[in-house]
């Protein structure tokens, strides 16, 4: 790595000076510069392991939580009214660096569930040591060289993964695209999608195009569980987010139901609605689960549907011989979106978009005279993006450094670290599973059993009930905010399926446990922690409800007290 740091510094080496005129100058030896290096790596180093072990010190002043620093802190802590003033070393900067470090959100830490950030492979750090240094830029071959030759090897490993064939480069067209995240990803794929379907749209506008084919609008589908993102391309397309519709899913499972997808296809048919795709999910970002893909492929195929796979976060089972079968029916798929800084360990972001005929993106394809010629090998000519860093670098050296049976083995872990953690949610009289638990992703509730039973045999009560058992998720969520280094999980608002009762508007606990060191007893204590919290909180709103309210019934009134003993929740 040294000899990255010295042709990187050698022409802006500096010295802390002032001339006559008053003015800094950058002038300083090589060495000092390494011995920064060393340092700055140094306490990377030690932030990293203190961070997993849960030693690293926050400041905590006045009940001020530790992710908020103190407005006068700020200013003279992390100085920032003297930002720009001078030139500094490394070194001088350590002790601010110090400072952001104590408010840096943990996620490195095996209890920080709340989130989509697994254990990041060490090789993903090197790799972004290498890009820094590097500092490719993708959009054309002149920029970049070897670069666009190690990221077509990149894509021609994850094309073939996906589509089970033997792709190599298409005619000088892309098997797919390296972007910035999953977000890029899907606008690229449905753009192209766009742009397939309504061909003349790319050069004449949607309004246009949607003329010319005799339709009266076009829509987007996807299932109710799709990702945000979608919502916004159907935005930032044209179409406008009231053309994303969006399709129920099983109560019990969260997949789609296709049965609804082929009546909502034949509806908007009639309507002259043009669809441009189809998104399917594996998996969904907020449930795990995975919609069925044969089975929706076959429908799209029959109806002439371009289908788009959202696997942005299920796509790294398919390197797993045990798990792949969880996306079977995504090698029919039109494009898929896999991206490398969720299940695959690298750093963020580091998204990839395939399509299963790489000859169709040429309808995006942008040239201009001097750069990205029509005669070139530019990659960028068929990117949304201009400038674009060396991200197949991430993946090249992942897959060089731990192989396809290392990252497989990393997922397979995952996986079974969330059925770790299933169990121990199950075993629990006071949690259950929210949802069907499909990936390593998961939802969860806390209810009691009697609280449970109340509720079930008394319907009248439920509204009531269910509405502080909404408050009190809530508030263990900020909680678990507050003292993220305990242990934290997200939240989000799902219908789901209850002891045969549909409960609209939940609010449930979202877990992603994606460290590998993390351990049962860790989430037992977690759980209990969180237990005690909403217990304490339940009881105290149940009370003040029962103190206000003149609504209930006498006999309601009694058994809804009867739910307190000595004033709290009783849990047995």
């Amino acid at each position: 790595m040294m000899y990255f740091m010295h042709s990187s510094i050698s022409h802006d080496s500096y010295h802390n000076t002032t001339s006559d005129d008053g003015s800094h100058k950058a002038n300083n030896t090589i060495s000092d510069t390494i011995t920064d290096y060393a340092a700055l790596l140094d306490f990377v180093q030690r932030f990293k392991e203190s961070s997993i072990s849960q030693s690293w010190q926050r400041p905590s002043q006045n009940n001020i939580p530790w992710y908020i620093p103190e407005n006068d802190r700020v200013q003279k802590d992390l100085q920032l009214s003297s930002l720009g003033d001078s030139p500094r070393t490394l070194a001088e900067l350590l002790p601010l660096i110090r400072i952001i470090s104590e408010h840096i959100v943990p996620v490195e830490n095996p209890l920080f569930m709340g989130h989509m950030t697994t254990s990041i492979a060490q090789a993903s750090h090197e790799a972004d040591i290498l890009m820094s240094f590097f500092n490719q830029n993708l959009i054309k071959l002149e920029t970049s060289a070897i670069a666009v030759e190690l990221e077509k090897e990149v894509l021609c490993y994850f094309h073939q993964l996906i589509y089970r064939s033997s792709s190599t480069d298409h005619n000088n067209v892309p098997l797919g695209m390296l972007v910035s995240g999953g977000t890029m990803a899907n606008l690229t794929a449905l753009t192209v999608a766009k742009s397939h379907v309504l061909p003349e749209s790319h050069k004449q506008g949607i309004h246009q195009a949607l003329s010319c084919g005799g339709y009266s609008d076009a829509v987007i589908l996807s299932s109710k569980r799709g990702h945000y993102s979608v919502e916004k391309i159907t935005s930032l397309l044209g179409l406008g987010k009231d053309n994303l519709i969006t399709v129920d899913v099983d109560a019990a499972t969260h997949k789609v139901q296709v049965d609804k997808l082929a009546r909502t296809i034949i509806e908007l048919k009639k309507a002259k609605k043009c669809i441009i795709a189809y998104v399917a999910l594996a998996s969904s970002t907020e449930t795990g689960s995975v919609d069925d893909l044969s089975d929706i492929a076959k429908l799209c195929q029959k109806e002439g549907i371009w289908l788009h796979v959202d696997a942005a976060w299920g796509g790294g089972y398919l390197l797993s011989s045990k798990l792949s079968s969880k996306l079977n029916g995504i090698e029919q798929a039109d494009s898929v979106v896999i991206d490398g800084h969720k299940l695959l360990g690298t750093t963020v972001g580091c998204g990839m978009v395939y399509f299963r005929n790489p000859s169709v993106t040429e309808v995006i394809k942008h040239t201009s005279t001097y750069v990205l010629r029509e005669d070139s090998d530019d990659p960028g000519r068929f990117h949304l993006e201009g400038s674009r860093p060396f991200y197949a670098l991430k993946l090249w050296l992942l897959l060089h450094r731990l192989g396809k049976k290392g990252i497989a083995w990393n997922i397979e872990h995952s996986q079974k670290q969330a059925d770790m953690v299933a169990e121990i949610i199950e075993k629990h009289p006071c949690f259950r599973l929210a949802t069907h638990q499909e990936t390593n992703i998961l939802t969860y509730n806390w209810l009691p059993d009697n609280l449970c039973h109340t509720i079930n045999t008394y319907p009248r009560l439920r509204i009531s009930l269910e509405s502080l058992l909404n408050q009190t998720h809530d508030h263990i969520h900020q909680l678990g905010w507050l003292r993220v280094l305990e242990g934290f999980v997200s939240k989000t608002t799902l219908n789901i399926l209850r002891d045969g009762h549909l409960i609209k508007d939940a609010t449930v606990f979202r877990l992603i446990p994606g460290h590998k060191d993390l351990k049962a007893e860790q989430v037992k204590t977690f759980l209990e922690s969180q237990h005690c919290n909403a217990l304490l909180y339940y009881s105290t709103k149940l009370k003040e409800f029962l103190a206000s309210t003149s609504s209930l019934s006498k006999h309601d009134h009694t058994v809804m007290s009867s739910l307190l003993k000595n004033g709290k929740l009783l849990c047995s």
